[in-house]
């Protein structure tokens, strides 16, 4: 999929992605993963 994110910071920012599905697998209730993205924005010129 395709996300698009209005960021208001600038410095460090932070995203968090986390997906939690169904499994075959019966030893377990669901799978979850998780993914994050950090990056710094520029200051603009004050």
């Amino acid at each position: 999929g395709t996300a698009t994110i209005k960021l208001r910071n600038q410095g460090i920012n932070v995203l968090m992605a986390i997906y939690v599905g169904q499994t075959t697998d019966k030893k377990v209730d669901h799978e979850e993963y998780r993914a994050s993205l950090s990056f710094v924005l520029p200051h603009l010129p004050e």
